[in-house]
């Protein structure tokens, strides 16, 4: 399930969820969004990728800008 289908069922009143914020301006007129602010929010991210076959030339690139993305912001860059 996509946040997408998430926000579809939040629209019909199936729920509540917290979704990116793009997700709620998608979905605007269908949602009620608030932006939470205390306590500040923290997440994880990961990457996945296939492990029966070599990465594409264009994951190798992306996962390389990723990672020295997310090193440099782990080290207060």
């Amino acid at each position: 399930m996509v946040a997408t289908d998430i926000a579809e069922f939040v629209s019909r009143g199936l729920g509540v969820a917290l979704l990116p914020e793009s997700v709620t301006r998608a979905h605007a007129g269908q949602l009620h969004a608030i932006t939470l602010t205390r306590p500040t929010l923290r997440g994880r991210i990961a990457l996945a990728w296939r492990a029966e076959a070599p990465a594409s030339p264009a994951a190798r690139a992306f996962i390389g800008h990723a990672r020295a993305q997310l090193t440099r912001r782990t080290k207060g860059g």
